[in-house]
């Protein structure tokens, strides 16, 4: 399998948050797709909690992508100059007021890769806790609540928990918390 080979690029749109391009490619046989529409997001940081007595930190939001609040890992962008892992801390401490002592990348996954660049990394933030006010952006409200291991599990596998990249690292920490 080869990749495709992109021939042309047309900027449509550019903000603080995407990009959004139209794309000439050449596929492997020859044959073209033009039009092609890619979003490129910034990188994403996402917290996969843990409190010391087990409990995972999950947030409520409203997403406007789904229409509805949702349930999920607190998580934000890598501003720049930033590091993945100190978007994480900030992002904790600012959606949640949780701090950890500890944490460990989990792994990187691609949102939706056929028509985005955006990346969101995962860090397990072992011994959080609860030690300051929120600290939201004007546009934020976040309700912040714990669950356990079994609790989490299940609400993705209920599918209330139904965002693929929270899903995905809750199941992923909870097996490395369960492999310990």
């Amino acid at each position: 399998m080869n990749n495709w080979k992109l021939l042309k690029t047309e900027v449509l749109h550019k903000d603080f948050w995407n990009t959004v391009n139209k794309n000439t490619y050449e596929l492997p046989n020859g044959k073209q797709i033009k039009d092609y529409i890619m979003l490129h997001n910034r990188p994403v940081a996402m917290i996969f909690a843990i409190t010391n007595e087990q409990k995972i930190v999950l947030i409520k939001e409203y997403k406007p992508g789904s229409g509805k609040v949702v349930t999920q890992l607190p998580a934000g962008y890598v501003d720049d100059k930033e590091t993945p892992e100190e978007a994480a801390k900030r992002e904790l401490a600012e959606e949640t007021g949780h701090t950890a002592k500890k944490f460990v990348k989990l792994g990187t996954l691609f949102s939706s890769s056929g028509k985005m660049t955006a990346t969101v990394t995962c860090f397990m933030a072992e011994h959080a806790k609860k030690e300051q006010a929120q600290k939201l952006d004007e546009h934020e409200e976040v309700d912040v609540f714990t669950a356990s291991l079994d609790e989490a599990q299940k609400m993705v596998e209920t599918g209330i928990i139904d965002s693929g990249d929270s899903a995905a690292f809750i199941l992923m920490g909870i097996n490395k918390l369960k492999s310990k």
